[in-house]
Formats: structure tokens, sequence, C-alpha cells
């Protein structure tokens, strides 16, 4: 039986981030970058990954949305995405997305990108 009220449990795991800005910043980025066809299951984007401040969740590919011609990449579709310090690599699985990328794709991520 639902009362309405809100049940709250504190554990000792719980961080608050309000006094850090440099994690609220971290959390609160998204950016997207448009990226460049290398191959048909390659494209790579021009900026690096935001390192995570200390305390703040690791960035990883959970962290980015990835967008071909406008349909949402589905994660069980990306083989790897790789940060190479000023640059990107994201790698296609196109037999699990059902299709290749092309040269005139519009590939786009959005995500913790510096």
């Amino acid at each position: 039986m639902t009362t309405g009220r809100n049940i709250v449990i504190k554990t000792s795991s719980t961080i608050s981030y309000a006094s850090r800005p440099d994690v609220l910043a971290y959390l609160a980025s998204n950016r997207p970058i448009v990226g460049t066809y290398v191959n048909a299951e390659t494209a790579t984007f021009d900026r690096g990954w935001y390192t995570a401040p200390s305390d703040a969740p690791p960035n990883s590919v959970d962290q980015f949305e990835f967008y071909v011609n406008g349909s949402k990449v589905e994660q069980t579709g990306i083989t790897s995405f790789q940060n190479l310090g000023g640059s990107s690599t994201l790698v296609i699985d196109s037999v699990t997305l059902g299709y290749s990328l092309e040269a005139n794709d519009t590939i786009i991520a959005i995500g913790k990108f510096s």
C-alpha cells in the first residue's frame, strides 16, 4: 500500500557534489561533436574526453550517445570507443547494427568531450 511518502535511505557511500564545482561541471557537460568517416566501421572525433574529477564516476563510452544520420546507435552496436588524447575513435559492429558507415553519413557523438 502506498502512503504517498518519500523514503530516503542514507548510506555511507552517498557523496555530495554540491560543494564541488569541478564535479558539477563535469557531470553537466555534454558537447556534440561531428565525426569524420574513416571506413565502413570507424569514425573519428577531433576531441578527447574530459578526465573525471576525483570522486566522480569515471568517463567511459556510457557517457556518450552516437547518431548516424539522426538515428541513435545502440550500445550493443558499438565495438569500441577509445580516447586517444586529443581525439576519439568509434568502431561499430555493422552486423549487429544492420548497416555500415558511408562516406556521406553525418556521424555525431554527444558527451563528455574536452
